[in-house]
């Protein structure tokens, strides 16, 4: 299953071989900001299908931070990044027609 929401960052660090993995480059001078959210509403449940399930999603907050997307959070430069929970990670510019919409992969 997945890491619990209140500990998600420290549960899998020992697993991410570069530790500013968790920081977003925009983030990269600021202390305490890591810019990667995890989405509470899955915490430690297994998954029907791990490809369309948004897990992380880039916006500013503290380590372990999470809440649940109802939305795609954008960047001044219109664009976000979105992990989702089978290992992919995609980067959207906010005019791509393929951006999950509202509700769409944010649920197991």
């Amino acid at each position: 299953g997945l890491p619990l929401a209140l500990v998600w960052a420290t549960s899998t660090k020992p697993y991410v071989k570069q530790a500013d993995s968790f920081v977003l480059p925009e983030h990269q001078a600021e202390t305490g900001k890591y810019g990667v959210a995890f989405m509470t509403k899955l915490s430690g449940i297994r998954l029907a299908d791990p490809r369309q399930t948004m897990l992380f999603e880039s916006i500013d907050g503290s380590w372990n931070a999470h809440h649940n997307f109802t939305e795609v959070w954008w960047h001044q430069d219109r664009k976000t990044a979105i992990a989702f929970a089978d290992g992919h990670a995609k980067a959207f510019r906010q005019d791509d027609p393929n951006v999950p919409a509202k509700g769409t992969g944010l649920s197991p």
